[in-house]
């Protein structure tokens, strides 16, 4: 294998470029470059790159059906994007000053991709030991802090930068900021995964129900602490989100690169309007949604019972259970849970380690 950052390097995003195919969740992906294509060139949009990097002597795998890996092959990369895979030793496909990578026992693989990720979190490791997650929230309180602005910036470029030395060149951020994102804080997300150049579908994260009224306890034993903290905190409306979602998909929606993704989360989190002003905001702008499904035990115990004690047909109720969508983690699904997910093609993010009850 390459070190991580030749890998990375070698990465470069090209196989992205090449448009070879997109996920379901809205991030831009790769399925590799289809082996049709080898000795062809991919694209000219010019004779004359400003750049042109040829990539030697690895084994180059490409995600077709089934997967494939080429010998004796050089991949030409042209400006940033994927130009050629031709038989080694043959000549530049184009005109253009030529940068050479030569590898012995390497390996190039289309770029990883992260499908549930929270860069707000990567500055708050460590903070509080290894407890289950219901214990984690309510004692975490810096993770619904409003950041500034240099620090929610700080928080993505140190995500993005540890995954692109892994290999990783696209992921989902299911990003938090304090009870409600603001269209300045989800801005300096987008720009600095663009300035990045990393592959990102931003998911502004929001419930409009505190996180104690959604636990299957008797929230009067809880330490006085905790009540105080929690009580004392009212979420912002519902409209307020889609307000700022609003401005965020008329800036950002369609820029290169990145993609724009709901974030409600977690429906036990979430009012029957919340949903409802969901799907309606899905619907009319052809997105997905991003949320937490079932990660912890508690959840099932208050799945609601009038929808068989299925969280996922619940949401399928709104309109967003379906190819455009993924739900993270999954763990305590039920039997008609998993029926529905495979009905409607909706994606699941499984986060390593974690194993279902239910398969």
């Amino acid at each position: 294998m390459l070190p991580a950052a030749k890998q990375a390097a070698c990465h470069s995003n090209a196989f992205h470029d090449a448009g070879t195919s997109t996920t379901a969740m809205g991030t831009a992906a790769t399925g590799g470059v289809p082996a049709a294509f080898r000795g062809a060139v991919l694209w000219r949009p010019k004779m004359t790159a400003k750049k042109l990097l040829r990539i030697t002597g690895a084994q180059i795998v490409q995600l077709d059906e089934p997967p494939s890996v080429l010998d004796g092959t050089d991949l030409w990369v042209a400006d940033g994007r994927v130009l050629a895979l031709l038989p080694t030793g043959t000549a530049a496909p184009m005109e253009g000053p030529v940068e050479t990578l030569a590898f012995q026992k390497a390996l190039v693989i289309p770029g990883l991709i992260n499908c549930h990720s929270h860069s707000a979190s990567s500055l708050l490791r460590g903070c509080i030991g290894g407890v289950p997650l219901d214990l984690f929230v309510l004692d975490a309180q810096a993770r619904r802090a409003p950041k500034p602005l240099r620090q929610v910036r700080v928080a993505v470029m140190l995500q993005a930068t540890e995954m692109l030395r892994r290999g990783v060149t696209a992921t989902v951020d299911h990003f938090r900021h304090a009870g409600l994102p603001t269209v300045e804080a989800v801005s300096a997300v987008f720009s600095a995964y663009q300035e990045v150049g990393l592959r990102a579908a931003v998911a502004p994260m929001y419930e409009d129900r505190r996180y104690t009224d959604s636990l299957p306890i008797d929230q009067a034993e809880l330490p006085p602490g905790v009540r105080k903290r929690w009580f004392g905190s009212h979420p912002p409306a519902p409209e307020n989100y889609f307000a700022m979602m609003e401005e965020i998909a008329t800036e950002w929606r369609r820029r290169d690169r990145l993609q724009l993704l709901l974030g409600v989360d977690g429906p036990q989190r979430c009012t029957p309007h919340l949903l409802e002003l969901t799907g309606d905001f899905a619907a009319r702008h052809g997105i997905g949604l991003h949320t937490h499904v079932l990660e912890a035990k508690t959840q099932a115990l208050v799945a609601p019972p009038e929808h068989g004690g299925s969280f996922v047909a619940y949401l399928d109720r709104f309109g967003l259970i379906g190819p455009s969508s993924s739900l993270a983690h999954f763990v305590w699904c039920t039997a008609r849970d998993i029926e529905i997910a495979a009905e409607r093609r909706v994606n699941v993010v499984k986060q390593p380690g974690e194993q279902s009850p239910a398969r």
